[in-house]
């Protein structure tokens, strides 16, 4: 993901504000917050408990502090959802979209009840009332999320929205 590591590091300044949706560990999540600085924030959305801990546990080892964790899955609306847990080591896959992933040969093991808030419903409750750029891999879920972002997507103009999308697993 080097290319688009990149491609963040060079967009995001300081003062932004950042959503980091499908954070997984908080790879992305580090170097925005980095990127954006004290004066900047990052959301950052993962909805799976111990997924979460680790980005936790990763935005505090980097000295972000200023980063919030929202454990809940961005979708089209309010409320809950299914959410498939693929094997350890396979954590990646986890999400809202399908169980399975045809190319890789895999099938969720499990499925566990998350709660979901639309984008706009979020950005509502935090006072965001503009966003700068939007980072969005949510393994086929990215059009639920969309759907669920009109108005704040509206009112941010110039967001740069930067999404990993991947049919075969389309929810």
């Amino acid at each position: 993901e080097e290319g688009e590591l990149r491609l963040i590091h060079s967009l995001a300044k300081p003062g932004m504000c950042v959503l980091d949706i499908g954070a997984n560990v908080g790879l992305y999540s580090v170097i925005l917050g980095k990127a954006v600085g004290s004066s900047g924030r990052v959301w950052s959305f993962e909805p799976y408990p111990p997924t979460a801990g680790y980005l936790r546990r990763n935005l505090a080892m980097n000295g972000l502090d200023d980063a919030r964790v929202v454990e809940q899955a961005l979708c089209e609306k309010t409320g809950t959802a299914a959410f498939h847990i693929f094997a350890d080591g396979c954590d990646v896959y986890n999400s809202l979209g399908a169980r399975l992933r045809e190319q890789e040969h895999l099938q969720a093991q499990r499925e566990i009840t998350v709660p979901t808030i639309s984008l706009d419903d979020f950005c509502r409750q935090a006072g965001i009332t503009q966003v700068d750029i939007i980072k969005l891999d949510v393994e086929g879920a990215e059009e639920r999320v969309l759907s669920g972002a009109e108005s704040i997507l509206s009112s941010s103009p110039n967001a740069t929205v930067l999404t990993e999308i991947y049919e075969a697993s389309a929810a």
